[in-house]
């Protein structure tokens, strides 16, 4: 029998060149394709003469749509807006027969549409994004709003962490709701070439990849570190701005044992970084299953991260925990002196990762859940 065509929206294409929705469709759609399922990804463009185009990739059908007015291009989160709008109103006209997969809801009140036709909706519903302290008053009150416009609209709710699928079974009881998380390779070598320009060595250093907002707790981790002369160096990846206060105020601490990279897209820098790191921080205090965490995880890192419910699932035994700065401030000193037990937190970092985030076993659940729907 004939599989039931599938498109995916709410994401900025693939390949992926932005952020964990992308990296999990980039590694699903072509996973469907080669099991028969006819599938559609929307891309967002903005280098496009023509405002659509179609073309395939690895077996899937792109639609690339370029959000513009007229011949005026939209940039930044009106023109992600845009794009949502129209992928959603030209799915409306060429898939209304498809299952419908929307990874995240911050546009939820357009899944209304889908469900007036009677489209089967698959919604990942991503964290509780309304807790994050970089939002304003205003925005906060609008996800908190989105959160529940999506339940309502799904037919299946995918929950990427424990904690999540808890909110959604108290939130939406008469859903169905699924619990899938995030994947990542296991990265077992990596070009130890390449940490020379960093002037680092093997366990030399300690390291941390991650957006510089608020809850991420970057400057908590960062303030402790500098008071700790002599320590080996923190590696810390990310684009900063001078411009946002938050970010101005780590880069202050900027000195010879606090590095600070620059964003790095190079999968294979990354995986060197991860690899030999002597411990990875992680001061994420909100969301679900994060993926910069499942990918220090699939290199056997030894992990330092924020005591709360979200990190203590995902990382396991292969962490040590902290509350608060002073708890943090004990770990340095730990780091410093190579107290660690790190060995077996490495160790239990693959065990986790096997365990839990491998790709195969994740890819086939949302396979199954896309099967419900048909």
């Amino acid at each position: 029998m004939p599989h039931k065509p599938l498109i995916i929206l709410g994401t900025r294409g693939i390949p992926n060149q932005y952020g964990g929705f992308e990296t999990f469709v980039e590694k699903f759609a072509p996973f469907m394709a080669e099991r028969g399922w006819p599938i559609t990804v929307y891309c967002q463009a903005d280098n496009l003469q023509k405002m659509i185009a179609q073309d395939q990739w690895q077996g899937v059908t792109r639609v690339h749509i370029t959000p513009r007015i007229s011949k005026k291009l939209i940039d930044g989160a009106y023109g992600t807006i845009l794009f949502d709008c129209l992928a959603v109103l030209h799915a409306l006209f060429y898939y209304r027969k498809a299952v419908w997969m929307t990874m995240g809801y911050n546009t939820a009140t357009l899944n209304i549409l889908p469900r007036l036709f009677r489209i089967k909706q698959i919604i990942n519903m991503d964290g509780m994004e309304w807790q994050r302290d970089k939002w304003s008053k205003f925005r906060k009150a609008y996800l908190y709003q989105s959160y529940f416009i999506a339940g309502d609209a799904a037919t299946v709710l995918i929950a990427d962490h424990p904690e999540i699928e808890k909110e959604l079974r108290r939130d939406f009881k008469n859903k169905k709701i699924e619990m899938i998380a995030y994947g990542s390779p296991e990265v077992l070598t990596a070009d130890n070439n390449l940490l020379q320009d960093f002037s680092v060595e093997k366990d030399g250093y300690c390291l941390i990849i991650a957006r510089p907002v608020p809850e991420n707790g970057l400057l908590q981790i960062i303030r402790t570190w500098s008071k700790t002369r002599g320590a080996m160096k923190l590696i810390v990846v990310g684009k900063y701005d001078e411009a946002e206060p938050y970010q101005k105020e780590i880069l202050s601490y900027a000195s010879e044992n606090i590095v600070f990279t620059g964003a790095i897209y190079d999968r294979k820098i990354l995986d060197a970084l991860r690899l030999n790191c002597y411990g990875y921080f992680h001061g994420y205090t909100v969301g679900g299953t994060n993926p910069s965490l499942v990918e220090a995880l699939a290199t056997g890192a030894g992990i330092i991260a924020h005591d709360n419910r979200f990190n203590r699932w995902v990382a396991g035994e292969a962490g040590v925990y902290y509350k608060d700065e002073a708890e943090l401030d004990q770990i340095v000193r730990t780091i410093k002196s190579k107290t660690l037990p790190i060995d077996t937190m490495r160790i239990n970092a693959r065990l986790r990762h096997q365990e839990a985030f491998k790709w195969q076993p994740i890819l086939e659940a949302y396979e199954q859940v896309v099967k419900s729907c048909c």
